[in-house]
Order: structure tokens, then sequence, then C-alpha cells
């Protein structure tokens, strides 16, 4: 039942010496070849090279339950045999440690860890966005093309941006042109689902391209809305749920923020109420904490090649930029009824175009006020299927923070008048310098005027969630 898997063992190298007392010190080290090794096949054995410094002895100590290992000190060899089989006594996963001494008789040590997962080759599909849903599987995307194009990238290099809480990808690294990271499970043995952002570095160690790898347990060719004669996600680009019972699903519906025709996503607030939260933490390959950041756009920043390099930095739309990120070229053709190189959504999925939506409304808007206003979202109907759709607003062009309000009145001087929230979603339209969003609403002091807009013109620095259709 395990012809399927491949083993990978992932390989980091911890080393750590002790000098001696003495005033010539030295440092023991042991330094692996690589971080990754995959065995293809259950009881296969495979070899990895190191290198060491001031080492004398050096033998394996530790190896997880029906695991072999032993190292070759004068070849500079690791030797690994897999399990021939994973059952309740042979653990899927572990640490294989080095033990050794160093020449001037301190200690030396390396630890490697090593697992079974299933490893799934993507890189025949490349895309912008990758939506992943098995745990304990070692993934592999391409490395050397923009989107879903033949345009291809100089990659020397691969890094883990920036990623949601839980470590929904670890051991990213780069081998022949592919972008290989595991997907594992938490302790709960439950898929780790979250956001995380890749990033692809040429020679000179700039950001030249990056992919979202979008972790959440959701098939949308199973679970998907058939409005008419096309197809709709269930749930919002990035979003791990797509539910409004608790505060808790609110937070968890919330998907990514998208500035228009731009590919980078941008993720949510750290609670459901976003008036008063703060953003979600972020953090790095290191597990330290990431801030986005905004700028004002300008001759400097308002520009793609900045855009593109920078993905934790919001860009603000300015009077001389006519409110769009972009400052002097209002690209049009960013995103567009044809699936673009900029379009952020799965392999499959688009943007959708500025008239899907046109014949969606509220299904019902009876029920007390209060208790509406706690649902965050409306089902959406076209009088045949009907699906939730968040309110989950915007992220401002103006301050970059998100606002799911519906203000009514110019001036606010109750606190009636800033209704809890607002639906916005990009479409592929453009008017002029503005974009068109998809748009609903809730006004709690006439919940039967609460509507639905198509088309509607917003500032292209704004910064709204998307609700991907399928490709035609």
């Amino acid at each position: 039942m395990y012809d399927s898997l491949r083993l990978a063992l992932v390989l980091v190298a911890m080393t750590a010496g002790l000098a001696s007392c003495g005033k010539d010190e030295v440092t023991g080290r042991v330094n692996l070849a690589t971080d990754l090794l995959v065995i293809d096949e259950p009881g296969d054995t495979r070899t990895v090279n190191f290198t060491t410094s001031h080492v004398r002895s050096l033998s394996v100590s530790t190896t997880p339950e029906g695991w072999k290992a032993e190292a070759d000190l004068a070849a500079g060899v690791l030797t690994v045999t897999a399990p021939a089989r994973i059952d309740e006594t042979v653990k899927r996963s572990g640490s294989v440690v080095l033990s050794g001494t160093t020449t001037d008789g301190g200690a030396v040590s390396a630890s490697l860890a090593v697992g079974v997962y299933e490893s799934v080759d993507l890189s025949a599909a490349p895309s912008n966005c990758y939506l992943l849903s098995k745990k304990d599987t070692y993934y592999r995307i391409d490395a050397l093309h923009r989107g879903e194009t033949s345009e291809t990238l100089p990659t020397a290099s691969v890094k883990l941006i920036w990623q949601t809480a839980g470590k929904p990808l670890q051991y990213v690294a780069l081998h022949d042109g592919k972008i290989s990271f595991l997907v594992g499970a938490n302790d709960d043995g439950e898929l780790k689902e979250g956001n995380a952002l890749l990033g692809a570095y040429d020679a000179a160690g700039e950001l030249i391209w990056s992919w979202h790898v979008w972790v959440t347990a959701y098939d949308p060719e199973k679970d998907a809305t058939v409005y008419g004669d096309y197809t709709v996600m269930n749930r919002n680009l990035g979003a791990l749920n797509n539910a409004n019972a608790s505060a808790a699903e609110i937070l968890s519906s919330y998907g990514m923020y998208y500035q228009w025709g731009r590919k980078e996503p941008f993720a949510g607030p750290s609670t459901y109420n976003a008036a008063q939260g703060t953003n979600a933490v972020l953090y790095d390959a290191a597990g330290s904490r990431l801030y986005l950041t905004e700028t004002k756009s300008s001759a400097e920043t308002g520009t793609a090649e900045y855009a593109l390099r920078n993905p934790l930095c919001f860009i603000l739309g300015t009077e001389e930029s006519e409110f769009d990120w972009l400052y002097a070229a209002h690209d049009a053709n960013r995103w567009s009824d044809r699936k673009t190189v900029n379009d952020p959504c799965p392999r499959g999925w688009k943007v959708p175009s500025a008239d899907r939506f046109a014949n969606l409304s509220i299904a019902d808007k009876s029920g007390d006020a209060d208790v509406l206003a706690e649902r965050y979202g409306w089902e959406l109907t076209d009088g045949t299927a009907s699906s939730l759709w968040m309110g989950l607003g915007r992220r401002t062009y103006l301050t970059g923070r998100v606002q799911n309000i519906y203000d009514p009145l110019p001036v606010r001087n109750s606190a009636m008048e800033a209704q809890p929230w607002e639906g916005l979603y990009w479409t592929t339209g453009t008017q002029a310098d503005k974009a068109s969003a998809f748009y609903f609403f809730f006004n709690k002091r006439d919940v039967a005027s609460s509507g639905v807009q198509t088309g509607v013109p917003h500032y292209r620095a704004n910064g709204m969630q998307i609700r991907c259709v399928k490709a035609e």
C-alpha cells in the first residue's frame, strides 16, 4: 500500500562544537552537502556527502524507529536506509543524530530530520498560485516560469518570503529548477492550513518572481457554486473557510487582499472585527515576525518592478497617481477576460470578468437587524444556486488598513451610521483610471435597502478580495 510513497529525507545541519581551553582554540564542524535527500522507494538506501573540520570521530547516535543510518568519516559519506514499511511501530518521521569528538577532545554533533512522505510534482502545470490540500506531502513546483506562460526566469535561489502562523510550509529548497517543500500535519494529525509566499531570486539576489501557496482542505472541483453558465469557488482566494456562525469562522473566511492587477497577496486582519484589529501576523522562514509596510505611489515606488520586489509593501494611491498603485502607466491589461501572467488565481481558475455576477441578489433579507449584523455576509443567489459571500471590505487605497464597514452618510454622528460590513470583490473590468468591483452592503437601519451592485468603479490601489471563477 506504500508503493506510491517516496521517502523524503530532510537534512538540516545543526553543528555545535566545544573548544579546548588552550590558547589555540578550534571548533569542530560537520557540514552536509545538501539539506534534502529523497529515497524513491520504501527500503531503498541513498547517501549524502558531508565535510568536517577538526573532527576526530563521528558516528550515528540516534535514529527514528525502523530507520538505519551510518556515517563514514574517512569517506565523508552518510548512508541512510528507509524503513520497508510504515506501521504502528515504525515512525513516519524523526531525527538522525550524529555525534563525535573534535581533535582537541571536545564534542561535535549534527542533527537531520527524516520522514516518509508522499511526493507530488506539480512542475508540469506552473501557476502563480497553488492550492494544496494533502498533509504529509512533499511538493515540487516550477521555479523557472512566470505564471502560466513560457516566459522563463533566471532563478538561482528560492526563499520563503512569508507564511501565516503554524508553519504550513517547511524545508523550502531549490533542486533542478523546482521548489520543493513539505506540507505537514499538526499535533492533531490534521493538515497544517495557511498561506505562504515563495520567492525566486536571481544570481544577484534580486527577487524576480513569487508564488502564493494556499494550503487548505478544500477541493474547488468538487465544492463550487454553478451560477447559470459559469462556476465560482465557494470561498475567497486564500480563505481557509467560508462560514459565519462564529467569530473564529468569520476570521478563517477572510481571504487574501489584492491591489487591482497585482498578483502579490496581502493577508487580512488579526481579528474578525477588522475595524478594531491589526494585521494578521506573518513569519519568515526562521520564525521571526514580519510586518506589512505601506508607501505612497511615486515615480520610484509606483512601478510593476517595485511591486514585484516588495511583496510585503502595500502601495498607497495618491492624487498624482490617480489613486492607482501604479504611478504613471495605468495598465488596464494586467488582468483581463483572458488569464494573464499576473492573474493570482490557481491554474484552471481566474479573476472574474466585470459582468460575471450581474444576476446575483441577496437570497433573504428577513430577520433581526442585530442578528444579521453579526453574520458578516449574505447568501447570494441567481434564483437557482446560492453561496455565502463574506462581507470583508477592503484595504483602503489611502491607508492600507482593512475597512469592512458600510457608511452611507458623509458625516458620522452616530454609531448606527457605520454599519458592520460590506463586501467588495475585484473583477477584471476597468473604467478610465478605476477598476470595476462587485459590491454588496448591509444597512442596519434599513435592512430591506441592503443590496448588490456590479461594475462599481473603485480606485485601483484598494486591496480587495477575489472569488475565482472557472477559466474558460
